[in-house]
């Protein structure tokens, strides 16, 4: 697409071929295949546009793997009773340390 843009013509160009749409079979192999965007509304924007769009939905794809994987390590975090004790013992000792007493109640 981007290739597309650069070789698309200017409206100066458009209208000079515009001129010759009766006859776009005199028209050489290269003008022939650049006259539909001629007549087409807006094309660079529209380019832009499909441009954003494909790169928009590679992006898409991307990050919704990232989050199923964050998704599944979460889950499997949450399931884990080792990790779920090791986290118990972890606060039981930072409450012993910051507090004095084992229990986490004074």
């Amino acid at each position: 697409l981007e290739l597309l843009m650069t070789v698309l013509p200017t409206s100066d160009e458009s209208k000079k071929l515009l001129e010759h749409r009766s006859k776009v079979e005199e028209l050489r192999d290269v003008e022939q295949r650049v006259m539909p965007f001629c007549t087409l509304a807006n094309s660079v924007a529209r380019l832009k546009l499909m441009k954003f769009g494909l790169s928009h939905s590679i992006t898409y794809e991307g990050l919704l793997a990232r989050c199923s994987t964050l998704m599944a390590a979460a889950t499997e975090a949450r399931a884990s009773t080792p990790f779920r004790e090791l986290l118990n013992l972890t606060l039981r000792l930072g409450n012993f340390i910051n507090h004095g007493v084992e229990d986490g109640t004074k």
